[in-house]
C-alpha cells in the first residue's frame, strides 16, 4: 500500500509503500532503491545521480504512538519533509 509520494520537482520524485506483515519499500522516479523489514519504522538511505551530482537521501519511517506513521526525509542531510 503507498503511504506517500513526495514530489520533489517536476522531475523527482520518492514513494513510499508499506505493507501489513512490516514490509518498507522506497521507490525513487518509479525505481526501488531501498527494502526493509520493520514493525516499528526504519531508517532507508540511498544514493541518485541529479544533474550528473551524486545526491544521498536518507528516509526515516517511525511509530508514534500519539499520531501514527512519521516520515522524515533529508537529501543530503537538509531536511525537506518532516512528518
Amino acid at each position: 500500500m503507498k503511504y506517500l509520494t513526495l514530489n520533489i520537482d517536476n522531475t523527482k520524485s520518492i514513494e513510499i509503500h508499506n505493507s501489513l506483515l512490516g514490509k518498507e519499500t522506497i521507490f525513487y522516479n518509479g525505481e526501488q532503491v531501498s527494502q526493509k523489514k520493520s514493525i516499528f519504522g526504519a531508517t532507508h538511505e540511498f544514493e541518485v545521480l541529479e544533474n550528473g551530482k551524486e545526491v544521498k537521501y536518507k528516509v526515516e519511517i517511525g511509530l508514534r504512538f500519539s499520531v501514527g506513521v512519521s516520515c522524515n526525509i533529508y537529501r543530503n542531510e537538509d531536511p525537506i519533509l518532516l512528518f
